[in-house]
C-alpha cells in the first residue's frame, strides 16, 4: 500500500506542482476509490467518473491519478465548497462518496505537511474520511 501511496502522490505532485493538503487529501481519496471499485492504477479506467465538490487542489489530484478530465467528462466539478468526491463505476453502477471530515485539522494542530503525509500514508481511509455508498443519476 505504501508503494502505491508514494507513487500516486508523486503523480499528483507532478500534475499540481507541489504537495499541499488538498493534493494529499485527493490522492488518498482516489487511491481508496480505485481499490474499492476494483479498478486499476496507472491506466485510464473509462468506466470511472469522479464528481469533485470543491474547486481546489483536490480536483488536480483526482485528475492526475484517474487520468481523467473535464474534457472527457470523466471528472466533473460541482463546486459546493466541500472536500468531497464521489467516484462512480458506470459498469457496475457502484458509487462511493468520500468526505474529508477534518479538512482543517493540520491547520488547527500545527501539523506540518510532512507529518500529514506520514499520517495519511499510515491511516486507513475510513479513519480519515466519511465514506458512504451512494446512488448516482445521470
Amino acid at each position: 500500500m505504501n508503494n502505491i501511496f508514494n507513487e500516486q502522490l508523486e503523480k499528483a505532485k507532478n500534475f499540481h506542482g507541489e504537495i499541499c493538503g488538498g493534493v494529499l487529501t485527493g490522492t488518498k481519496m482516489t487511491i481508496y476509490a480505485i481499490e474499492e471499485l476494483n479498478l486499476n492504477f496507472n491506466e485510464k479506467n473509462p468506466e470511472l467518473i469522479a464528481i469533485v465538490e470543491i474547486d481546489r487542489c483536490v480536483y488536480d489530484a483526482v485528475q492526475a491519478i484517474t487520468q481523467g478530465s473535464t474534457g472527457t467528462k470523466s471528472v466533473k466539478l460541482i463546486d459546493y465548497g466541500k472536500f468531497a468526491v464521489t467516484f462512480y463505476n458506470k459498469e457496475t453502477d457502484e458509487a462511493i462518496r468520500l468526505t474529508d471530515v477534518d479538512a482543517s485539522s493540520s491547520v488547527n494542530t500545527g501539523e506540518t505537511i510532512d507529518e500529514r503525509i506520514e499520517r495519511y500514508k499510515n491511516t486507513p481511509a475510513n479513519e480519515l474520511f466519511k465514506i458512504e455508498d451512494v446512488k448516482v443519476f445521470f
